[in-house]
């Protein structure tokens, strides 16, 4: 299982970015908790659409899960359209986020 986190940077040391389609990067980790890709986030300065469009991202790389801090709706209906799950997590650091995952604390968004 692959899980994307929104992210201001590429590591685990990154805190996690404030919104979820406009963050610069997505940080993709493993069910092991190991980091397996940075994706640039190359939609986030869509005018409009960048929810459905970051979820395509997603869903292109065989992402399974995002943890977010929140989600918009066109972002919701893309990810439930797109079979992602989506756990809610405040701004923190991402090592602590993943921990967190691995642990089964976050809270599941029904979308």
């Amino acid at each position: 299982m692959l899980v994307a986190i929104p992210a201001d940077g590429k590591d685990a040391g990154s805190s996690m970015a404030g919104r979820f389609a406009r963050a610069p990067f997505f940080v993709v980790f493993d069910d092991d908790g190991n980091i397996v890709e940075s994706i640039e986030n190359s939609v986030a300065g869509v005018a409009h659409g960048a929810g459905g469009n970051a979820v395509k991202l997603l869903a292109d790389h065989s992402v399974d899960a995002v943890i977010v801090p929140q989600v918009g709706p066109n972002a919701s209906m893309a990810l439930k359209m797109a079979g992602i799950s989506a756990f809610l997590s405040q701004h923190a650091i991402l090592s602590d986020i993943i921990q967190q995952y691995l642990q089964g604390s976050l809270n599941k968004i029904n979308l």
